[in-house]
């Protein structure tokens, strides 16, 4: 199975006053950080079907099982949802709706192609941490539901560290039934992560254009751009997207078993328009133009160019990374990872990646006080289990795996050996 882990979520929400409004009361109880979740549908009939699914499932709580409680006001407590249909595009800034923040669900859906995935989707101005409401109402949520948030106060990462999100990152969860195999569901983190790269590379790419297009011809495109990675961004194995040395983004997947199926929870963080602590997407895409008109444009002339109109949507990113994410969900159930490993190879750091590995051996002491060796390896890809592969100078192939709750690529990494006659097993 799929690690257990929490992953970031939030992102940025909008609900209009003029939009007709259904408030169900489900509870009137405070959630501290957060009491109440708007509620969206793609179209108005999904919409009432997720109303009807929800009030059915009784009533969401956060603080339970996926969530640590150290105090009375942090034990369980019950969400209060608002219904919206929203009947045009609430973009105004005075249409903005307090409870349901700053994104803007319509300019969401007008370019989400989904059957399933995303087309709920749950927004709050604040929560202590949209992971822990979809771990904690999994058995009770529309297949697809996806929560973004403006702020979030008790994000989660991997091992159980929490922190509070900066303004700026698109960070959301979304949850999933999937009929899959044990063996092909680690893979599921893999593909979230391929999806959001390739979404970022996409909407860079259009932004790029948009801008040459309504620069000054001497500022055009006099260089090639790729259309499949304009930006400098890979993927860092397992879960995270680097811009260079710098973090852009991070995944983290848990799941559950229950009839039949796997219960998936994904969830993505993403530097958009926040420039620390490390870099963010504007900026890459500020460098990359600088970077094609040449070193005699000045700086102030690329940012008067690059206007508020080409600044990156978190809207339309995550619907791009919605549309593309549930096809591959479907095709990893039923071909495996084989049909992705091109396109997941050319996106990530380590291809041909020299690893130095401790090996555990009589004799010589390792920085942990344990008897170690070093073994120089070659990362050769992804092995049956969803591990690093990789190959010593001997040919003996080894499957790596994070050591603890962080994964240094030249440190800390434990080792287990192929054993060639194996079929192998699974998390």
């Amino acid at each position: 199975m799929l690690r257990s882990g929490i992953f970031r979520s939030a992102g940025v929400i909008y609900a209009a006053r003029s939009a007709y409004q259904v408030r169900t009361a489900i509870s009137s109880t405070r959630v501290g950080a957060m009491d109440q979740i708007c509620v969206f549908g793609a179209t108005p009939r999904e919409l009432q079907q997720s109303k009807e699914h929800l009030k059915q499932a009784g009533p969401l709580t956060t603080g339970g099982s996926g969530s640590k409680t150290t105090s009375a006001s942090d034990r369980p407590s019950t969400c209060t949802l608002t219904f919206y249909h929203d009947a045009e595009d609430s973009s105004d800034v005075d249409s903005r709706n307090i409870t349901c923040g700053s994104f803007v669900p319509p300019r969401y859906f007008s370019t989400l192609e989904t059957s399933t995935l995303g087309r709920t989707l749950f927004t709050a101005a604040t929560a202590a941490s949209t992971q822990a409401v979809i771990q904690d109402n999994i058995s009770k949520l529309p297949n697809g539901v996806l929560f973004v948030a403006d702020k979030q106060l008790v994000g989660k990462g991997r091992g159980g560290n929490t922190w509070e999100s900066p303004a700026g990152c698109l960070m959301f969860s979304t949850a999933y039934r999937l009929e899959i195999s044990g063996q092909r569901l680690p893979f599921v983190q893999y593909l979230v992560t391929l999806a959001v790269v390739q979404a970022v590379q996409a909407q860079a790419y259009k932004l790029l254009e948009q801008y040459f297009k309504l620069a000054p011809p001497e500022t055009g495109i006099s260089k090639s751009v790729s259309r499949r990675s304009p930006l400098n961004i890979k993927i860092k194995w397992p879960n995270d997207i680097y811009a260079g040395r710098l973090k852009l983004g991070g995944i983290l997947c848990h799941s559950s078993f229950r009839n039949g199926q796997f219960n998936v929870i994904m969830g993505v963080g993403v530097n958009v328009s926040n420039r620390t602590p490390t870099t963010c997407i504007e900026e890459l895409i500020e460098k990359k133009i600088s970077e094609l008109v040449g070193e005699e444009q000045e700086e102030g002339a690329v940012k008067n160019n690059y206007s508020e109109n080409s600044r990156i949507s978190m809207e339309a990113l995550l619907a791009e990374v919605m549309t593309r994410l549930e096809p591959m969900l479907h095709q990893l159930a039923v071909d495996g990872f084989k049909p992705f490993e091109s396109d997941y190879y050319e996106a990530w750091l380590h291809s041909g990646q020299r690893v130095s590995l401790e090996e555990p051996v009589e004799g010589g002491i390792g920085g942990d006080g344990k008897q170690v060796k070093t073994v120089g390896v070659t990362v050769r890809g992804l092995s049956p289990h969803g591990y690093l592969m990789a190959e010593d100078d001997a040919g003996d192939v080894y499957e790596l795996h994070p050591d603890g709750n962080s994964f240094d690529f030249f440190k800390g990494l434990v080792r287990k050996k192929i054993n060639p006659n194996s079929s192998g097993g699974g998390y």
